[in-house]
C-alpha cells in the first residue's frame, strides 16, 4: 500500500509519448486525480508532445535542483532506452515509484521490484518474481513459477505460460506467447532478446536473438544506423 509520504510526492513521469500518457492515466488511477504528476524529457533525444496545454513538462537536471520531492516512473517502452534513463535519473539521485493498477489481486508470493509498471488488464498468478523497471503492458499474462529481469517489457496481449525465465533489457512484442517450461526446466529468454509481435517461443532463446513467427525463430538483427 502507498504510504501518505510517497502520495505527497510529485510524480514524475519520464516520456511524452504514448506510453507517457498511457502511464500518466495509470498514475492518476493508483494516486487519485489529485495527485501532482508533471513530466520530464530528454532534452538531447525527446521533444515535448505538440499539445503542451496538456503537460507541465521539466527536465530531470531542473527538477534535481528544486526543493520539490519527487518520484520518477520511465515510461519508455525500449528496454535499452529505459536502462540509459534509469542510469542517467540515478545519478541525479532519483527516487523511483512502482505502479501496478488497483485492479489487479496480487498474491503474496509475486515480488515486484522498483520502477516496475503493470497496466490496467494485466494478470500475474503466483510465485512470479518481477525486476526493477519491468513494463508489464496492458492485457498481458505471467503464469506461475515466471522470472521477468530488469528492464523486460511486455507489450500488450503477451501471455508468458508458468516456468520462464526471461532475462534482462527482454523485448516481447504484441500478441507474442511464450509456452511453458518444466519442472526444474524452464523455458529461458537470454539478456536482450527480442521477441517478435505474434511470435510462437516453444525453446530457449539465446540473449541478443531476435526471433519471429510461429513456432519462433531467429532472425537477422538489423544494423544501427550510422550518422554521416
Amino acid at each position: 500500500m502507498t504510504s501518505s509520504v510517497q502520495m505527497a510526492r510529485k510524480l514524475v513521469i519520464f516520456g511524452t509519448g504514448g506510453a507517457g500518457r498511457e502511464v500518466a492515466q495509470l498514475a492518476r488511477t493508483c494516486r487519485g486525480p489529485a495527485a501532482k504528476i508533471v513530466f520530464a524529457v530528454d532534452s538531447d533525444r525527446y521533444d515535448p508532445p505538440s499539445d503542451a496545454s496538456r503537460f507541465t513538462v521539466e527536465t530531470p537536471e531542473s527538477l534535481a535542483a528544486s526543493s520539490d520531492e519527487v518520484e520518477y516512473v520511465v515510461a519508455v517502452g525500449d528496454p535499452n532506452d529505459r536502462s540509459r534513463i534509469v542510469a542517467r535519473l540515478t545519478a541525479l539521485g532519483a527516487k523511483f515509484a512502482t505502479l501496478v493498477h488497483p485492479t489487479l489481486r496480487l498474491s503474496p508470493d509475486v515480488k515486484i521490484g522498483e520502477g516496475t509498471i503493470i497496466c490496467e488488464g494485466a494478470l500475474l498468478t503466483t510465485d512470479i518474481e518481477i525486476g526493477r523497471h519491468v513494463y508489464v503492458n496492458i492485457g498481458a499474462t505471467v503464469s506461475h513459477d515466471c522470472i521477468l529481469g530488469d528492464y523486460a517489457t511486455l507489450s500488450p496481449g503477451v501471455h508468458i505460460a508458468g516456468r520462464v525465465h526471461i532475462g534482462s533489457r527482454v523485448f516481447v512484442g504484441i500478441g507474442a506467447t511464450v509456452i511453458n517450461g518444466k519442472p526444474g526446466a524452464p523455458i529461458t529468454i537470454g539478456d536482450g532478446a527480442v521477441i517478435g509481435a505474434g511470435a510462437c517461443v516453444i525453446d530457449h532463446v539465446a540473449g541478443m536473438t531476435v526471433v519471429a513467427g510461429v513456432p519462433a525463430r531467429p532472425i537477422p538483427r538489423k544494423a544501427p544506423a550510422t550518422g554521416d
